[in-house]
């Protein structure tokens, strides 16, 4: 995977709610487009992923790391 650079600010309503430790790490997921988010913006950092969710995001990650384009 290419290096990218990391952005100020991550792009969720509810970032300040997201890790510290956590925070490039979702950015990278981001940019990739491995996440999205969910309504309103919003990454519910605290919250529990469904199976369809956790799926979609290790679906995205594989075709990122297979040169895929992620979507």
């Amino acid at each position: 995977m290419d290096a990218i650079t990391l952005e100020e600010n991550l792009h969720f309503a509810d970032a300040d709610e997201i890790s510290e430790y956590a925070r490039e790490s979702v950015e990278i997921l981001r940019q990739n487009n491995v996440i999205s988010g969910r309504d309103n913006n919003r990454f519910c950092p605290k919250a529990t992923a469904t199976r369809a969710e956790a799926a979609q995001m290790i679906h995205k990650a594989l075709k990122v790391l297979s040169g895929g384009d992620g979507v």
